[in-house]
């Protein structure tokens, strides 16, 4: 869908719950127009920063991004008021960043796909996360607050560059789902892990 298909929508805006839309170089401010809008999936090509007026998508529950293009983490998507779940994929971000104090009650965060080194200390403000998955990144370790996220259920840690196991994931309670497929263990921290936490990864 194009800015043509955008057109279409708003003839008649309020019926309008979902939809996927692709943009080139840039989000027109006529999006702002599907204000009752719950869940978007966008294709952005060229597309470089996320506005800051998407804060006006008041009901927005579930946003997913496909930006190769972004050069900077839209930490303000987390002051959505209503967002659940958020997918930011298939980019070269390297860091996320948090603001201050977010107010999203974000459940699912998929941030699989980038170029991530490091999870911020502060992702224990998203004090509702329920999955987390940064498969496809350049992790080598996770911060020893994310034992904080107690409403954690589901990590997948795929195909990052961990070499060491972050033994403190342990102390996750809720987790019922954890991979760390393809990453760069040898054959003794494997069986440290087996041995010492009982966990086969």
């Amino acid at each position: 869908m194009s800015k043509k298909n955008l057109q279409k929508l708003l003839e008649s805006p309020q019926s309008v719950s979902s939809a996927q839309l692709k943009f080139t170089k840039e989000i027109p401010y006529e999006l702002t127009g599907l204000n009752k809008i719950i869940n978007l999936s966008l294709m952005l090509v060229g597309v470089k920063e996320i506005p800051n007026w998407f804060q006006e998508f008041k009901k927005l529950e579930s946003l997913t991004l496909y930006a190769p293009d972004l050069i900077q983490f839209p930490a303000h998507l987390f002051q959505l008021s209503q967002l659940k779940s958020l997918t930011l994929s298939q980019t070269n971000l390297e860091q996320l960043l948090l603001p201050p104090s977010p107010v999203a009650p974000i459940e699912n965060l998929n941030l699989s796909r980038n170029k991530l080194s490091d999870i911020p200390i502060d992702i224990t403000e998203l004090s509702q996360l329920k999955v987390l998955f940064l498969s496809h990144n350049q992790l080598t370790s996770l911060p020893e607050t994310i034992t904080e996220l107690q409403s954690l259920e589901r990590l997948n840690l795929d195909h990052n560059q961990f070499n060491i196991f972050p033994d403190h994931i342990k102390q996750l309670k809720k987790l019922n789902y954890l991979s760390f497929d393809n990453n760069l263990f040898d054959s003794n921290e494997l069986l440290r892990v087996e041995s010492e936490l009982g966990l086969k990864i």
